[in-house]
């Protein structure tokens, strides 16, 4: 090989990688006009309440079978707030009929019987399944609205994690049902989950095969409606989740757990929910994203998308400052918001909440355009302090709070509704 020869080869795997550079920064910082419209024209808290527009985003989500809402970081008031008065609006005056929270499958069935009016001791509920007072106000009103309300007309509640209780909470059930059948038992529910780990789940594999060898049996089956035999299935299955995520590497947890949100939400969305309502999901931003599938990790709303397609509507949520919760409480300035792919550097106004459409589908009434870079980052607080980069196919829209108050904050709450 000649000097000559050799040079045009550097030469072009120079121009190569200069190429690739100018086309990763123009995949970066490349800019769209979106729409934006404001929902609120002021700081909006439950102390200082002024109301929320929310007929665009009605208008937006028409004839969608999901309608997911984001949070950037659990425990912030006001994004309990908001979605707890969005979901009661798209109840009321559209067709969502089901919310489904990241709340353990089984544990929060028993708020959905409270729902349809079976009697509980309600502060007591409410703190075993660790729910928050707007999502405390939102069930009262659920519960309200379905004693007037038409049997088509309904609305429920569940959850769709295997984590937590969920494991004890579907021994418990079915257990439940085998005493009303007077069958015999395997092992209390409580006794079960107070065993060490290993001999845990050992006796756990044990307790999943015989009540599936249990309720398979013909006489069973007759005296279970179809219903209570869909449910039986539904917590037999939750329990092999539970035992096989407890049992998963660090590796491979995180993707086995989003893996198993789809399966309960498909469940719910095939055999408990109208086929003509919508469903309200609510969870946090990593989970809803339609993309950002890699080996190691594909979230919930992926499996969503790829079975739903156009029907499964993901929209994420996000603050620019004010106190979020991240094992403890940590407070966000703007002085945080320094990069310059965070999102609330793109709006001049950061005032009330916006409602921006990353969908070039669809179209807003009344809005405005801004310019908007294809890559962007939002605050994304799990279990560290930080940002998270996404793409704009991976949401449908945006919604931006101006500021906002941890829910560990807060002391003196009084109902909003």
């Amino acid at each position: 090989m000649t000097i000559n020869e050799l040079f045009n080869i550097k030469v072009n795997k120079i121009l190569q990688a200069f190429a690739f550079s100018l086309f990763w920064i123009y995949g970066t910082y490349a800019q769209d006009p979106v729409q934006v419209i404001s929902l609120s024209d002021k700081y909006n808290t439950f102390r200082d309440y002024s109301p929320i527009n929310f007929e665009p985003i009605a208008d937006y989500t028409k004839g969608k079978r999901f309608v997911a809402i984001g949070e950037s970081s659990h425990g912030v008031t006001d994004m309990y707030f908001f979605n707890s008065q969005l979901a009661r609006y798209l109840m009321e005056k559209g067709d969502c009929r089901a919310l489904i929270l990241e709340k353990p499958f089984s544990k929060i069935l028993e708020v959905n019987d409270y729902i349809h009016g079976a009697a509980k001791d309600f502060k007591k509920l409410m703190n075993s399944n660790g729910l928050t007072p707007p999502v405390r106000d939102l069930i009262q009103w659920m519960r309200e609205y379905n004693e007037g309300a038409e049997s088509d007309q309904k609305v429920s509640i569940y959850g769709m994690d295997i984590n937590g209780t969920n494991n004890r909470d579907a021994a418990r059930y079915l257990n439940n049902l085998l005493v009303e059948m007077e069958q015999p038992v395997y092992m209390d529910a409580d006794s079960l989950i107070k065993q060490a780990k290993g001999k845990k789940d050992m006796l756990m594999q044990g307790y999943i095969n015989f009540v599936e060898k249990g309720f398979q049996n013909s006489d069973m089956k007759e005296i279970l409606r179809a219903k209570d035999q869909e449910m039986v299935t539904a917590m037999i299955e939750n329990l092999k989740m539970s035992l096989e995520f407890h049992q998963a590497s660090p590796l491979t947890m995180t993707k086995k757990r989003d893996q198993f949100l789809f399966e309960n939400v498909k469940f719910l969305e095939e055999k408990l929910v109208p086929k003509d309502a919508s469903i309200f999901l609510w969870a946090h931003n990593g989970h809803i994203r339609k993309r950002g599938a890699s080996f190691l990790y594909k979230p919930v709303g992926y499996f969503l998308h790829e079975k739903y397609g156009s029907e499964y509507m993901a929209i994420a949520q996000d603050f620019v400052r004010g106190k979020a919760y991240v094992l403890g409480e940590v407070t966000v300035t703007e002085k945080d918001n320094t990069d310059k792919m965070y999102v609330g550097n793109f709006l001049k106004e950061k005032t009330g909440i916006s409602f921006l459409n990353l969908n070039k589908d669809l179209k807003l009434e009344n809005a405005t355009n801004i310019d908007w870079q294809t890559k962007f980052k939002l605050h994304n607080y799990t279990i560290n302090k930080g940002m998270a980069k996404f793409d704009n196919d991976e949401f449908d829209a945006l919604i931006l709070l101006d500021e906002v108050t941890s829910i560990y904050d807060v002391k003196d709450w009084d109902s909003s509704f």
